[in-house]
């Protein structure tokens, strides 16, 4: 009897359909998930590698101590305006509201237009004293194309989202949330950010931060931590370059 790759002829119509199933069909599953995303949201393909900042929530998040060393907090979210409504409902917040409110910023198309967010970053440091701007260095290059095209050079340092990075920050947001050290004008959006955050311990007692649910926000606490941990650094305690510098979503 005539053998085939292993399988008797008998066997051919069972292993196609298994060949169909487990290769041809996932491939053209995503072949028709991309072509209806291009044209459901009008996307072409620089847009699409820029989708990430569709699931997330970009975080400008930025202070200054008083003499009581109480921390005073401001901060600006950016989101799209597509599919506002359906993240509305599917995250069961109400970001049409904080937006109308002021509390995001939307900008037009399915991404974040992150232009807007480079001409926002310059405005803060042309009206204010800012030393340090932290960064999670994940996709930071696109940011860094929008603030070089708009002739900006800002005071950036790159801050690592693993434990040996994030646990002093962690400590320092800790201490500062006990003792009540923290004024953030009842911002809703940082509220929400909080409630969905936790701390996550490594073997050796570092901590950094991780969401409780996978559809919960927390770039807003996320940034705010890495910024009283970049401010706590002493003068001239900067981080060696990294192979990954280059890389990440804004937070300042």
């Amino acid at each position: 009897m005539p053998i085939i790759a292993g399988a008797s002829i008998s066997e051919l119509p069972a292993q196609l359909a298994q060949i169909f199933y487990t290769i041809m069909l996932p491939i053209l599953l995503l072949a028709g998930i991309g072509w209806g995303i291009q044209r459901k949201l009008g996307l072409d393909m620089a847009t699409l590698r820029r989708l990430n900042f569709y699931f997330i929530m970009p975080a400008l998040v930025y202070g200054a101590q008083d003499d009581d060393q109480t921390w005073h907090i401001w901060a600006d979210f950016f989101a799209p305006d597509v599919g506002l409504i359906e993240r509305c409902k599917r995250d069961r917040v109400p970001y049409d509201v904080w937006a109308r409110e002021g509390f995001i910023t939307l900008t037009p198309g399915a991404s974040v237009d992150l232009e807007i967010v480079a001409q926002r970053m310059i405005d803060l440091c042309d009206d204010h004293s800012i030393l340090k701007i932290a960064y999670d260095r994940w996709r930071m290059d696109i940011m860094k194309k929008e603030l070089t095209d708009l002739g900006a050079e800002l005071p950036l340092i790159m801050f690592g989202q693993g434990f040996r990075d994030m646990s002093p920050a962690v400590d320092v947001f800790e201490a500062a949330l006990f003792n009540e050290k923290l004024r953030h004008g009842n911002n809703p959006v940082l509220t929400m950010c909080a409630a969905n955050v936790r701390a996550v311990q490594d073997p050796a007692g570092n901590r950094k931060l991780d969401k409780m649910r996978s559809t919960g926000r927390i770039d807003g606490i996320q940034a705010l931590t890495m910024m009283m941990g970049v401010a706590a650094k002493p003068e001239g305690d900067a981080d060696p370059p990294s192979v990954y510098e280059g890389r990440g979503v804004l937070e300042l």
